[in-house]
């Protein structure tokens, strides 16, 4: 039941941090105003960091309010450096700096960059757009990762996670409800990190990106998944397709 009740705290904290960026969001900084809106793609930064480098240009790209820094750049491949402020369990916090990082960004999509505290790791970027596709497992692809398919706790048929590329969608009931997180994970040896990106808002029927990209810790012995980092520490998983 503690457990429950501290899961639901998190919903309703994210929930709440995502009503209030929509609140006060305003319209994104636009990057080069000759290139038209169809051809551009649109960055929102993470409050708790900046980009100070973009194309190896000097740019001061955060936020100073309870949003996130929004800016509408050129579709395309781009490179971009700068700091993030990541929170780490127990109330400390990791400043982490990046530079010469690498991503396509495609026409019409927005994209939320974090920091995230990972091996090999100081900045990730999620498609905000592709977030509300559907996620199917290919388990006879041969480049899939080893946890490609779905997976459910072995005590608990409700609690289940699908691996899909390099995406996940997590889900359970809590208090009647059905909650759902997704995002990106990476696998370092034995070690799978999957990253909260974005909460299933039920009234919007979408999801809505978290504010900072924590990320929860399993190991996989070839057979079972099992929880090692903070809350359910040892809930076991079993694929099931």
């Amino acid at each position: 039941m503690k457990n429950k009740l501290f899961l639901m705290g998190i919903l309703v904290m994210v929930l709440a941090f995502s009503v209030g960026f929509i609140g006060c969001s305003s319209s994104p900084t636009v990057y080069d105003k000759s290139v038209p809106l169809d051809q551009s793609s649109t960055i929102r930064i993470n409050n708790a960091g900046q980009i100070n480098n973009f194309n190896g240009e000097r740019v001061f790209w955060n936020s100073t309010d309870f949003g996130q820094k929004m800016v509408t750049i050129p579709a395309g491949k781009h490179t971009f450096g700068g700091w993030f402020v990541v929170y780490l369990p127990g109330g400390s916090q990791l400043n982490i700096s990046f530079s010469n990082a690498e991503y396509d960004f495609l026409p019409g999509h927005t994209y939320f960059i974090f920091g995230c505290n990972l091996r090999g790791a100081a900045v990730n970027v999620i498609d905000e757009t592709a977030l509300n596709k559907e996620l199917v497992p290919d388990t006879m692809n041969p480049n899939a990762s080893p946890i490609e398919g779905r997976w459910v706790n072995i005590n608990n048929d409700n609690d289940q996670i699908i691996f899909a590329g390099n995406e996940y969608i997590s889900s359970d009931i809590i208090l009647s409800n059905r909650y759902f997180t997704r995002g990106i994970f990476f696998i370092n040896g034995s070690d799978v990190y999957i990253v909260n990106a974005a909460v299933y808002h039920t009234n919007k029927k979408i999801y809505i990106p978290s504010s900072d990209g924590n990320f929860t810790r399993y190991t996989y012995d070839g057979t079972l998944l099992t929880r090692t980092h903070l809350m359910r520490r040892n809930d076991e998983y079993k694929r099931i397709e």
